[in-house]
């Protein structure tokens, strides 16, 4: 959650939707070298495979606890509490000329500068969450449903079911043997990877609006395939998938005979 707004603060104007975008696309990335070495993992003795596949996944923990050591403090923050001067070399740093940081710490000023004369060291919150749930302005009741609708749809909708039990559900779908089911997820993997960054390389041109447009039918569309086949299945006595063939339906065991 901190990733994106850190992010937000301290990328220009002309790349912050990309930059925002990117721990969201490494996420998609982390889960797909979770397929690839639960791949490699698969004929490992149970017991000791997922064990492997957590102690590994400490890792890039290590490495992104090692990198914040080197991280510079957002200007925003810093404008806030006052250390302009800081801000203005950590701007130096991100930014391509002198006259870049110039600007942006002008703008940066600008928006900080009413909740720098109240004091920071002094705010305490109050009254915020009041303002929130009891008493909330029209644009605050706007960003309210907005934010908390977006997330809780897109929980709802069991798009991260899918994710979570993808061997339980392609093997529902027909799909048998242990090969086969990792083997897929890792296909899926490369799909959401290769998506998540698609839409990050293409959100500063497009807009966000748009892309949660699209990105929210495609999901629409996919779940409804999704819950469609599945309903389809459901009469059969085996979840395998329906086959046409003379006429009738045949079970997987004829189909197999004829192959």
């Amino acid at each position: 959650m901190i990733s994106p707004l850190y992010t937000a603060e301290l990328s220009p104007t002309s790349t912050r939707g990309f930059l925002t975008s990117l721990p969201e696309v490494f996420i998609t990335l982390g889960i797909l070298i979770g397929y690839i070495i639960n791949y490699a993992l698969m004929d490992i003795p149970v017991n000791l495979g997922w064990r492997i596949m957590f102690a590994i996944s400490a890792l890039p923990a290590f490495f992104i606890g090692f990198g914040v050591i080197f991280m510079p403090e957002s200007p925003h923050w810093l404008i806030f509490k006052g250390k302009v001067s800081e801000a203005k070399r950590v701007l130096l740093s991100l930014s391509t000329t002198p006259e870049e940081a110039e600007l942006r710490l002008q703008e940066i000023t600008t928006t900080t500068k009413d909740e720098s004369a109240h004091g920071p060291e002094n705010w305490t919150g109050h009254g915020v969450w009041k303002e929130l749930f009891l008493r909330p302005t029209k644009p605050i009741k706007r960003m309210l449903i907005s934010a908390i609708g977006i997330n809780f749809f897109m929980q709802a909708s069991g798009n991260d079911a899918v994710m979570y039990y993808s061997p339980e559900v392609f093997k529902a779908a027909g799909i048998h043997g242990k090969k086969k089911l990792f083997g897929v997820n890792v296909i899926m993997g490369f799909s959401k990877s290769f998506f998540a960054f698609l839409s990050a390389v293409y959100f500063d041109k497009f807009g966000r609006r748009p892309l949660l447009l699209i990105g929210s039918f495609g999901m629409a569309l996919s779940l409804f395939g999704l819950g469609l086949g599945s309903k389809f299945l459901e009469g059969f006595g085996k979840p395998i998938w329906a086959i046409v063939h003379k006429g009738r339906l045949k079970s997987e065991d004829d189909w197999r005979g004829e192959g």
